[in-house]
């Protein structure tokens, strides 16, 4: 899943149906945005009733598109909010979602539509968010979270509020429990940011982490850090990913690798110093690159444009695969990796730099297959057989995904739409999607269910010695991560450490992991748009916090010259010798 795209169901039927949804809401002629406006003054979300001619637009606009309703009852509920909830249930007109040109939520949402929004956003978290338990697990009252929330918003009264100010206490719960693919989405500008303006705006949703040397060694757990701000924040001494850890770092070329301690907080966090024991010790900051220096470096390393994938010799023995961004969403990335021309003599090396810096993640076994094959066989078994996970599974992810969910901006789905035309393969699509919210009975209760897989494997079992202690004629590798390698991209750095003998070298990386199968949706009331993780990933088996910290290297650069790209090949050479 990449960090600035649409949700899971992307190249599947769902998105093709929010996408055609799209299509037909741009070129309708049913009413515009005030349609919610005569519930805006209903008591609550159940109370919320349909019209008979609500209903029946829907369906002549359903039909419309060759697509067949069952006879037997209407397409949309009367009361699409009230209990029981049923495989249609949360379905609202199309002409809701429907806004005249030039709005959207950032400039502000009317607090008494924001308030049935909100109602709607918490049904949608029950039935679907795969943190939900956790949070629950770690002390968080979801009733009483939500109760606060709409009392907020009770007291803006029938003012228009500001987008930040009526999304705020997300921004709380955030702070509770991290979770980089849960957010409201934010504002991007036309075409995307550009370099220089994307640290900035990846601050707008994301707590990528930030990693910190100690001064000297903690002699134990740490209780709390002092920001830059001169607050401080308690450090949970139990979990393990909010604790320091021993590694070797890498300062300056040939230097001898050294052992000191680290830790990695959410960048926004500015950490000074942490407490242990009572003992107060300072923080150095590991250098972070801009991100336009960020893309020059690692183009260096790789010979060409960062952003396209290349395979390459460092020396005899040893190649080289630069693997970027797992999509095409704002770069050709994914389709550089599955063209990759691979020449002749590649395969027999025994030692694979993967290099995975500034790699936003997407579809990590689609993409990276055919790089690869030359080595690794990929699959999508070897991923899943890494981890432990739990999806939250409801009949509301269908009927709360069926709008015009377009991909936080990156791609004019609607636009691309009318000049294709409706496919026949899309009406299809569409017609199956519809059929699937009719499978169940009428009336059918809507339960929510925690789907729980569980391996064997997990990242604690992993030391880094297994690079050096490998036989000579197995493959080994070393990943090359920074703190925007994010998502899938923590996916394959999990599923082949797990898999083979590997060396994670870097900085932690961006801790976007945790929280799994981000799945948009759009708030019917004030048409803002919202993504939901539906899964949580067990990473390491000891429950510890992985969004905003980042997965752990072996190997810690620290400095501009440790991460250069003369700096890591001869990094790499000297760990080869050592390997050998």
């Amino acid at each position: 899943m990449p960090i600035l795209s649409s949700s899971h169901a992307k190249n599947t039927l769902w998105y093709l149906i929010s996408m055609a949804w799209t299509l037909f809401l741009a070129t309708s002629t049913a009413a515009r945005a005030d349609a919610p406006a005569r519930v805006r003054d209903t008591p609550s979300l159940a109370d919320i009733r349909l019209t008979g001619a609500e209903i029946a637009e829907a369906e002549e606009l359903i039909q419309g598109w060759g697509v067949r309703l069952p006879d037997d009852h209407p397409f949309l509920l009367a009361a699409p909010f009230a209990e029981p909830l049923n495989e249609r249930s949360m379905i609202v007109p199309p002409a809701w979602l429907l806004r005249s040109s030039g709005y959207n939520p950032w400039d502000g949402v009317d607090a008494k539509l924001f308030k049935k929004d909100v109602e709607y956003f918490h049904i949608l978290m029950k039935y679907r968010y795969g943190g939900y338990h956790r949070a629950e697990q770690f002390g968080w009252n979801w009733d009483t979270f939500f109760s606060d929330w709409l009392r907020l918003l009770d007291a803006a009264g029938d003012r228009r509020i500001s987008f930040d100010e009526a999304t705020a206490p997300l921004n709380k719960f955030k702070e509770f429990q991290i979770d980089n693919h849960t957010h409201f989405l934010t504002r991007i500008p036309p075409g995307g940011p550009t370099p220089e303006e994307f640290d900035t705006f990846l601050l707008n949703f994301a707590q990528p982490s930030q990693t910190y040397v100690l001064a000297e060694s903690p002699g134990g757990s740490c209780e709390s850090a002092t920001l830059a701000s001169g607050s401080s924040i308690e450090l949970v001494t139990i979990d393990q990913g909010q604790q320091p850890r021993a590694v070797k770092i890498v300062t300056a070329f040939s230097s001898l690798f050294e052992t000191r301690y680290y830790l990695s907080q959410p960048i926004q966090r500015d950490l000074v110093s942490v407490t242990c024991g009572g003992k107060v010790i300072p923080l150095t900051k590991v250098f972070s690159p801009s991100y336009p220096a960020r893309l020059e470096n690692i183009g260096t390393l790789a010979t060409q444009d960062s952003e396209r994938a290349i395979i390459r010799h460092l020396s005899d023995g040893i190649a080289y695969l630069r693997l970027p961004t797992f999509s095409d969403d704002m770069s050709p990335t994914c389709t550089s990796s599955q063209q990759i021309l691979i020449p002749d003599g590649f395969g027999k090396e025994k030692i694979l730099v993967i290099d995975l810096r500034n790699n936003h993640g997407g579809d990590f076994v689609g993409c990276a297959k055919k790089a690869l094959s030359p080595w690794i066989t990929l699959s999508e078994e070897m991923v899943r057989r890494t981890f432990s996970k739990t999806t939250r599974r409801s009949c509301l992810v269908r009927s709360t995904t069926y709008g015009p969910v377009d991909t936080m901006g990156w791609i004019p789905a609607a636009e691309r739409i009318v000049n294709n035309g409706l496919t026949d393969d899309l009406r299809q699509e569409i017609q199956s999607a519809t059929d699937d919210i009719f499978a169940s009975p009428a009336g059918a209760a809507c339960q929510w269910k925690d789907e729980v897989t569980t391996s064997p494997l997990n990242m604690s079992q992993h030391t880094g010695r297994e690079f050096f202690e490998a036989s000579p004629d197995q493959l080994r590798l070393i990943l090359l991560v920074d703190n925007y390698c994010g998502s899938d991209c923590e996916a394959a750095v999990q599923s082949l450490t797990m898999t083979f003998p590997t060396l994670i070298v870097g900085t932690n990386t961006m801790g976007i992991c945790q929280y799994t199968v981000p799945r948009t949706s759009i708030l019917p009331f004030t048409n803002t748009q919202v993504r939901i993780a539906e899964g949580m990933s067990e990473l390491f088996g000891d429950q510890r916090s992985v969004d905003g910290f980042g997965l752990p290297v072996d190997l810690l650069l620290t400095t501009k010259e440790s991460q250069s790209a003369h700096g890591i090949e001869d990094l790499v050479l000297k760990l080869a010798g050592k390997a050998r």
